[in-house]
């Protein structure tokens, strides 16, 4: 089942991600001397990087349609960048190979969707996209696990551990050779060459959800401020902030794949899932004086990461016809990846300038802003699904 290879691929480059990311903060801070500003440059140049290419790597896509080469390029970089950030003598160049990694993330995901979403017919997109995040996010959850196990164990250093990852990296590169000769004739991408015409026509099909992403990227709470949280609300020591960040993700993982199959029975109402996890897990996290308050904030922080990210990915696929389905992944991540950018920035500001229970009160506001703009969508059936 090619679904089941393209999770695969997803599965080892997730391993070798989230085994290097809960250290990157220590090791750009304690052995390459940057500061907490520069560690947050390096973050947001890395994730503005990431979205921003998103789009054009969609055009791209649509136009040349050599959805598998950019694909494995796109993780091939992202397999190099890794070990190469161990490598690193100073944080300009752990800038620019995390930055490089993204890149690979950019140059993979519009052609890479586009070819999941040409594994079968609309009714099942949700299945599909759900056995691929799910696997995905198993990943997720064992790479944070063999991190703590390397610095627990093996008294391993940061630089030795960031050169690890290339093991999983290279595991991913190879299932995908394997993927390309065994099902590309049989995967049939009937996309035609991109346009502005069609983009235009992806812009005007898209318009209704394109809305609900921005303002639903706005009202975003990062799994970031639920760690700190938890760390100054209840002596959550840093093993337990990465196995609260494991939870979450194998929680991310399991919804994804559930909610994913309830997306093609019932449709854009599963949308109301992310927002209300969302809505609780903000709320929890105010609570942090109970242990209890702060399992639930991750749990439900978890569940809300799979269904959106299961969701709104289907749900492009549905809504676009094959042609145009590469430039309207780029778009999508794009709108989703600034928007985020721009709420997390303001979550930020709230949170350190004036206080945490402002911030949550923000992104509750605007989560009940995508609730009501979801219910006038489906009022009207402004969306052809």
């Amino acid at each position: 089942m090619p679904v089941i290879y393209f999770g695969m691929v997803s599965f080892f480059t997730d391993v070798s991600t989230e085994m290097m990311r809960p250290i990157i903060p220590l090791f750009v801070v304690e052995v390459l001397g940057g500061s907490p500003f520069i560690l947050g440059f390096i973050s947001g140049l890395a994730e503005a990087v990431s979205y921003g290419l998103r789009f054009i790597a969609g055009i791209l896509a649509g136009i040349t349609r050599r959805y598998w080469a950019l694909t494995g390029l796109g993780y091939f970089l992202s397999t190099i960048s890794k070990p190469l950030t161990g490598a690193a003598p100073t944080w300009h160049w752990a800038a620019l190979t995390i930055s490089t990694d993204r890149v690979g993330k950019a140059i993979r995901t519009p052609a890479r969707d586009t070819l999941l979403s040409s594994l079968g017919r609309k009714e099942v997109l949700g299945r599909i996209f759900g056995i691929h995040r799910f696997l995905d996010q198993m990943g997720a959850v064992l790479g944070p696990l063999i991190t703590t196990s390397l610095l627990l164990f093996f008294v391993l250093n940061y630089r030795t551990i960031i050169y690890l990852t290339a093991i999983p990296g290279l595991l991913s590169v190879f299932i995908l050779w394997l993927a390309y000769k065994r099902f590309s004739a049989k995967i049939e991408v009937v996309e035609t060459k991109a346009s502005f015409r069609g983009f235009m026509d992806v812009v005007k099909e898209l318009s209704p959800i394109l809305i609900l992403i921005v303002v639903y990227g706005l009202g975003f709470l990062h799994i970031n401020f639920l760690i700190d949280r938890a760390r100054a609300g209840f002596l959550v020591t840093s093993y337990i902030a990465v196995l609260l960040y494991c939870i979450t993700q194998l929680f991310h993982a399991f919804s994804g794949l559930y909610f994913g199959k309830l997306l093609d029975r019932l449709g854009l109402i599963i949308l109301y899932v992310p927002v209300i996890s969302l809505v609780l897990a903000s709320i929890f996290s105010l609570y942090t004086v109970f242990p209890i308050c702060i399992l639930l904030s991750f749990i439900l922080y978890g569940v809300h990461e799979g269904v959106y990210e299961v969701s709104w990915r289907a749900i492009v696929g549905k809504i676009i016809d094959p042609e145009m389905r590469s430039v309207a992944y780029g778009l999508y991540h794009m709108v989703f990846g600034f928007s985020i950018l721009l709420g997390s920035l303001i979550v930020g500001y709230l949170y350190e300038h004036i206080s945490y229970s402002y911030a949550v009160f923000y992104v509750v506001s605007l989560q009940l802003a995508v609730a009501a703009i979801l219910t006038l969508i489906l009022k009207r059936k402004a969306v052809r699904y």
